[in-house]
């Protein structure tokens, strides 16, 4: 009976409790007491509203301390930003000169993207290689602030050569650089391109602006060192009186060594700039690989050389040489008609021979050694053919040269 009579108590007091709105009534063990769920131990609690109202997204945590809320608009806890509160940062802290772009994603993470770089202002911020302080292109940085290849020493258009390698580009000079005047003419208000070429073997290093491919009044030049026009090994700025043609033609050759860097460079002469074709080759300078040598109508070209511990590989010429290294020149000649080859004595510090052949242990063509320097053969050209020139020396004698061809 008793039993039944706290069964109808407790039946009593539930419908009570829904009735008055109550939630969740949880009975508790042990000495009669109840425990709600509005609360738990240390303090933390879930909140929720009167009257079945949904339940806040708020999460606190430890001792009734205050945690985060992404998208509340205010920055706690580990949160970087939220929303407009970017939390005194801006787009200077990643870079930038200018501070607008910055956000806050829905992640409360700062998000950069729309920070922009603005190119001439003189800071290299975030997207740009260079900037000079200016928009305008040709000064080795362009108008989009990134590096304009082969407009400055530090941005030369890097050639590395196998022995018996030919590399032919094509280029502009109108958007180049602009560096000293070469040691021929005064190229200095002209823009030039850069090339450093480096040797991957001992040989002899030929460079040449094709005449039909090259557009403008052009100079070509070598540098020992790109920063110091001092430094010239040789120059050239070729011309035809006949046709009036100052449009490429240039060649330069001299010997180098393996691993050696030098800078040729592209130039114009009295502000000329324009198109252009060069090729630049390294050869051994024997019968197996010729040093390649162009010639066109106009004014000399010259070669730069040594027959020093070259070897000798080619039957003794008529007038002596048989015992010394030689170099070996294939000359190429765009144009039929008279050539002279030449040893100039204030150029050549030993005894030279020189030779010119149809093939180069062929037919001997013309043959040079007076003994006192100062060697010229003379040819009659066809500008389908090849010919050999070889630089010896009599009875074993070695040294330096300058060979100069004339069309």
């Amino acid at each position: 009976m008793i039993r039944h009579e706290r069964l109808a108590s407790c039946i009593a007091l539930t419908i009570c409790l829904v009735a008055c709105g109550s939630d969740e009534v949880t009975f508790g063990s042990g000495q009669g007491g109840a425990t709600s769920s509005s609360s738990s131990a240390q303090g933390s609690a879930e909140s929720s509203s009167a009257q079945g109202g949904a339940t806040a997204a708020t999460t606190t945590t430890g001792q009734g301390g205050q945690g985060t809320q992404c998208g509340n608009g205010a920055i706690d806890g580990d949160e970087a930003c939220d929303g407009d509160d970017l939390g005194d940062n801006d787009c200077t802290a990643f870079g930038f000169e200018n501070p607008g772009g910055l956000v806050c994603t829905e992640s409360c993470a700062l998000d950069p993207s729309d920070c922009k770089a603005v190119c001439g202002n003189g800071a290299v911020e975030p997207d740009e290689d260079c900037d000079d302080m200016n928009t305008v292109g040709g000064d080795g940085c362009d108008g989009d602030c990134n590096v304009e290849e082969g407009t400055t020493c530090a941005t030369a258009t890097a050639i590395n050569l196998a022995l018996g390698q030919s590399v032919t580009l094509t280029g502009d000079t109108t958007t180049g650089g602009s560096h000293a005047s070469a040691q021929c003419q005064d190229t200095s208000t002209s823009p030039d391109r850069v090339y450093q070429v480096t040797a991957g073997a001992d040989g002899f290093v030929t460079a040449w602006l094709d005449r039909p491919s090259t557009m403008y009044d052009s100079v070509l030049y070598a540098l020992g060192d790109c920063l110091n026009p001092s430094s010239g090994i040789w120059c050239a700025d070729a011309f035809d009186p006949a046709s009036n043609n100052d449009n490429g033609g240039e060649v330069l050759s001299f010997e180098v060594s393996q691993g050696q860097s030098v800078y040729v460079l592209v130039d114009g002469w009295n502000g000329s700039s324009g198109a252009y074709q060069v090729t630049f080759d390294l050869s051994a300078g024997t019968c197996a690989d010729p040093v390649p040598f162009p010639i066109w109508s106009g004014v000399p070209m010259n070669a730069l050389g040594s027959n020093t511990n070259k070897p000798n590989n080619t039957s003794t010429s008529s007038c002596g040489g048989g015992a010394a290294g030689e170099v070996v020149y294939e000359v190429m000649p765009e144009l039929s008609g008279a050539l002279e080859a030449r040893l100039p004595d204030s150029a050549t510090n030993y005894d030279a021979v020189l030779s010119a052949r149809l093939a180069c242990n062929g037919t001997e063509v013309s043959c040079s050694h007076n003994g006192s320097g100062d060697e010229v053969v003379n040819l009659m050209v066809v500008d389908t053919m090849s010919y050999f020139v070889l630089v010896d020396g009599f009875t074993g004698s070695e040294g330096d040269y300058r060979l100069r061809l004339a069309p």
